[in-house]
C-alpha cells in the first residue's frame, strides 16, 4: 500500500512563550460511561443535524455496529489509518497503540436522513451553516441557533474518550452532494525532538496557504471514500448522512447495554417516531428499536444494573410503565393535558391548590386506577432587560403501576434525557416524566443551564439571563415529586369528636331546653368586650392547611435557607434544628455540643431574612420562627457555619394555623 496524503497531523506551536494547554474534555465527561456519552452526544447530534427536506413522518436513523474478533480491521490496513498518530500519542503521555496482532477492533456510529458535515472546509469556513465547521473546528464555542439539542461545542469529544488511542475518524456523505474523510485526535500539548505540538491532531491532508499558514483539510478523494466505505463496512454511500468510527473502543459494550442506553436516554423521541435505533455486533441479527418494537425489545432487556449515560439504575417494570406513558402521550398529546392554576409572575413554588379543585377527586381517582395523566404548567418568566414575560411551557406524564418497586423519574429537554434525578417521589410505584416544550423560554433556560454532558441542571449558569431562575429549574425539576404527593395524600381525618359538636344528636337537641343565646365576637377582638350579638362555638373543623403553601430548603454558602410563599391567611411556624453532619452514622442533632456553635452568637452568623419574620428562639443549634401569609415569596437564610470539609445537617419541623380574621 502507498504512502497515504492522508495522515495524523499536529500542528506545531511556532512561538516559545505560547501557553501550554492540555484538553479539559475528559473532565466533563468524568461522571458517563464511555459508551454512555457516546450515545448521549453523538444521537443529539444527529437530532440536530436532521435534513429539513426529509418527510416530516419519517424518523432519522442511528446505527451502532460493533466490530472485533474475526470482524476487526486487518493489521496491514489499520496501519495505514494510524500513520503517524503513535508518536504524537506516547509524547503526550498515553499509551501506545495497542498490538495490531489480532487487528483492530471499532465501533462505528452511523445516521441517515441528517445533513452530513456540509460547509466549506477551508481557513474561511465559519457560517452558522457550516457543520463541518462547527464540528470539526471548534471547541467550546457553537452556534447561536436556540432550534437544537447541543449547547458548547464539547460533545464531539465523547468519540475521542471512548478510544483507547483518543482518536476518531468521521465519514460525510452530505446533503450537498460533497463525500468527505477527516479525523480528530484530542491528546495534550506535547513535545517531539525539540518542537513543540498543540493538543488537538488531524486526519486529513496537510496545506499550507500564504499568509495564513498550516492546516489540515479533510481528503474529497472519490476512491479513497470508497475504500474507506469498504474497509470499515459502513453504510455511507447509501444515503446522506455521518459516520463515526471509533478504533480501539475504550470497552466494548454488549449489544444489549447499548440497547438500554438507547432507550433510557432517548425514550420520548423513540416512542414519538422521531428516531429509530439500529444495533448490532455482527454476530447475531441487528436489533431496531422504533416506536412499534419498543416495548417488546424492553422486555428482552434485563434492566438490572446501571445503564450507561442514563446516571441511574431501573426494572423492566419500571421501564415497562414509562414506555407505555410515553406512548399513551404521544397517542393523545396536549388534548388529554389538564393545566393547572395559573402561576403568577413572581417565583414559583408548589403547592397543592395549583391543581384545579374541580378535577382534584378525579385525578387522585384516575391514577390510584392505573391510568396515565398528563398536567401542563405555564410558568410566566423574562429575562433580565425585557420588559414584558414570556410563557414558559411544560408537561408532567404521571402514572402508576402496582408490581413497579421503588418510583422511577425522567427529564426531557429537546429530545435528550437530563438524568441527575434527587428529585424522585419517596412512595413506590409511581412513573413521572416531565417534558419542557420545544422552542419557549423555558426550554432555552434549561438548555443554557445544562453542563457539558446534559445530566444536570445548574441555576448558576442562567442566573444572570433570567429573573428566578433558581426557583424556575427547582420549580420544573420537582414537578413530579410534588405532583404524585398531592395526588396520593389521603384527606386528613377528622378530630375526635369534632362531628357531634357541630351536629349533636337528636336526643341534646330535646334535652337543650334553655339553649344558650348565640353571640357574636366584637370586631375588635378585645378578650374582655364580647358583645350580645357576638357568635361562639366550637373550633371549626380542621383544614388540609398545607395546600396553601410549599417550601424548601436549601443549601447556601456558608449554611442554608428556608425559602417559600403562603397563598392564605396563615401563620407558619418553623422549628429548626441544624448540626454538622457526621460519618459515622450517628444523629447529628444528638451529637451536637454547644462547642460546636451557637446561633445566637452573632460575632459568626447572620441572619438574613425577607421581612415581617418573627423570631421565638435563637439559641444553641435551635431557631424558632413564625412568617404570616399571605406572603409570594419570603426567605430566612443562616451563614456563618464552619463549613470547610463538613457538611451542615437540617431538620426543619413546621407547623400551620389559622390566623385569627
Amino acid at each position: 500500500m502507498s504512502t497515504p496524503l492522508e495522515n495524523w497531523i499536529f500542528l506545531e506551536q511556532g512561538d516559545w512563550g505560547a501557553r501550554r494547554i492540555d484538553p479539559p474534555e475528559a473532565y466533563f465527561f468524568s461522571n458517563l460511561p464511555a459508551i454512555g456519552a457516546v450515545i448521549r452526544e453523538g444521537v443529539q447530534n444527529l437530532l440536530d443535524a436532521r435534513d429539513p427536506a426529509l418527510n416530516p413522518s419519517t424518523p432519522v436513523r442511528a446505527r451502532f455496529s460493533i466490530h472485533q474478533g474475526d470482524q476487526a480491521l486487518a493489521p496491514e490496513k489499520a496501519r495505514f489509518y494510524l500513520g503517524r498518530l503513535n508518536e504524537h500519542l506516547v509524547a503526550s503521555g498515553f499509551d501506545a497503540i495497542p498490538n495490531l496482532g489480532n487487528g483492530m477492533p471499532y465501533l462505528v456510529v452511523e445516521d441517515f436522513g441528517t445533513l452530513g458535515l456540509i460547509g466549506n472546509t477551508g481557513p474561511d469556513a465559519e457560517s452558522e451553516d457550516n457543520r463541518f465547521y462547527w464540528f470539526h473546528r471548534n471547541i467550546n464555542r457553537t452556534q447561536q441557533r436556540e432550534d437544537r439539542g447541543g449547547s458548547y461545542g464539547y460533545g464531539k469529544a465523547a468519540f475521542s474518550l471512548a478510544s483507547k488511542i483518543r482518536s476518531f475518524f468521521t465519514v460525510s456523505y452530505g446533503a450537498d452532494g460533497t463525500k468527505r474523510v477527516f479525523g480528530n485526535s484530542i491528546l495534550k500539548t506535547h513535545d517531539i525532538d525539540g518542537r513543540t505540538f498543540g493538543p488537538y491532531g488531524d486526519f486529513g491532508i496537510g496545506q499550507q496557504i500564504e499568509g495564513r499558514g498550516e492546516g489540515v483539510v479533510p481528503s474529497d478523494e472519490q476512491d479513497f471514500f470508497k475504500s474507506v466505505c469498504a474497509d470499515f463496512s459502513l453504510e455511507r454511500e447509501k444515503s446522506s448522512g455521518l459516520s463515526v468510527i471509533v478504533p480501539f473502543p475504550e470497552r466494548i459494550y454488549t449489544v444489549a447495554e447499548m440497547a438500554e442506553s438507547a432507550i433510557r436516554n432517548y425514550l420520548v423521541p423513540i416512542c414519538q417516531g422521531k428516531i429509530v435505533f439500529e444495533i448490532t455486533d455482527g454476530n447475531s441479527p441487528p436489533i431496531e428499536i422504533s416506536k412499534s418494537s419498543i416495548s417488546s425489545i424492553s422486555n428482552r432487556l434485563m434492566w438490572d444494573g446501571e445503564i450507561p449515560g442514563a446516571m441511574s439504575q431501573t426494572s423492566r417494570n419500571s421501564m415497562d410503565s414509562m414506555i407505555d406513558l410515553a406512548l399513551w402521550w404521544d397517542e393523545h398529546g396536549a388534548d388529554v393535558a389538564i393545566p393547572l392554576e395559573p402561576l403568577s409572575d413572581r417565583e414559583p413554588h408548589w403547592y397543592p391548590s395549583l391543581i384545579p379543585e374541580n378535577d382534584l377527586d378525579s385525578l387522585k381517582s384516575r391514577i390510584a386506577r392505573g391510568e396515565p395523566l398528563a398536567l401542563s404548567v405555564e410558568i410566566p418568566l423574562r429575562r433580565f432587560g425585557a420588559r414584558n414575560h414570556e410563557a414558559g411551557k411544560f408537561t408532567v406524564l404521571l402514572m402508576k403501576r402496582d408490581d413497579q418497586g421503588a418510583s422511577d423519574a425522567l427529564w426531557f429537554r429537546k429530545y435528550i434525557s437530563v438524568p441527575q434525578r434527587p428529585e424522585i417521589f419517596s412512595g413506590s410505584g409511581y412513573v413521572a416524566i416531565t417534558i419542557a416544550d420545544e422552542d419557549c423560554i423555558l426550554e432555552e433556560m434549561l438548555r443554557k443551564s445544562e453542563d457539558v454532558a446534559h445530566t444536570n441542571h445548574n441555576y448558576k449558569l442562567v442566573r444572570e439571563g433570567y429573573k428566578y431562575a433558581q426557583g424556575t429549574i427547582r420549580f420544573y425539576r420537582k414537578a413530579g415529586k410534588h405532583l404524585l404527593e398531592y395526588l396520593t395524600s389521603e384527606t386528613p381525618e377528622l378530630e375526635e369528636g369534632w362531628l357531634s359538636e357541630w351536629f349533636p344528636t337528636e336526643e341534646l337537641e330535646r334535652e337543650n331546653t334553655n339553649p344558650r343565646r348565640a353571640r357574636r365576637k366584637s370586631t375588635r377582638r378585645k378578650k374582655d368586650d364580647i358583645e350580645d350579638d357576638t357568635v361562639t362555638g366550637p373550633s371549626q373543623p380542621p383544614e388540609d392547611l398545607s395546600r396553601n403553601h410549599s417550601w424548601d430548603v436549601h443549601k447556601r454558602s456558608g449554611g442554608f435557607s428556608i425559602e417559600g410563599s403562603i397563598t392564605h391567611d396563615l401563620i407558619y411556624t418553623f422549628s429548626v434544628k441544624t448540626a454538622y453532619a457526621r460519618d459515622d452514622g450517628a444523629d447529628p442533632l444528638k451529637k451536637w455540643k454547644k462547642f460546636d456553635f451557637d446561633l445566637s452568637d452573632e460575632s459568626q452568623f447572620f441572619i438574613e431574612d425577607s421581612g415581617g419574620v418573627v423570631y421565638n428562639t435563637v439559641e444553641g443549634n435551635e431557631i424558632i420562627f413564625s412568617i404570616e401569609g399571605p406572603v409570594e415569596d419570603y426567605f430566612v437564610e443562616i451563614s456563618g457555619f464552619e463549613v470547610e470539609g463538613r457538611d451542615v445537617y437540617v431538620k426543619a419541623r413546621p407547623r400551620l394555623s389559622r390566623r385569627d380574621a
